[in-house]
């Protein structure tokens, strides 16, 4: 079951302008690395992940400031678009679907 799981939580949070906390797992592993979130395993973990955010607003504001820069480059309506058509190995005229005629 969490094998399966989309970054979901780490997207809504950063669109709200929150840093994210998440499970440790696969999907949060890769979203939240490099410093654009913080996971956790134990209940404790959970725990100095909430005090870390609340005792340093530099570091959480830092740590939004990187998850919002790669959710802009890596989840955008766009990059999502571009990976779906390499996935399913679609035609890149379907990018031609979203730009308003004119």
């Amino acid at each position: 079951f969490n094998a399966c799981k989309a970054n979901t939580k780490f997207i809504e949070y950063t669109v709200a302008g929150m840093p994210c906390i998440a499970s440790d797992t696969i999907v949060y592993r890769d979203s939240l690395a490099e410093g654009r979130g913080l996971l956790a395993r134990t209940p404790e973990d959970w725990f100095d992940a909430m005090e870390s955010i609340i005792n340093n607003p530099i570091g959480a504001h830092s740590m939004l400031e990187k998850a919002q820069s790669a959710l802009h480059s890596n989840w955008s309506a766009d990059a999502l678009r571009d990976q779906l058509i390499r996935i399913c190995n679609l035609p890149a005229a379907l990018r031609a679907l979203d730009q308003p005629s004119g």
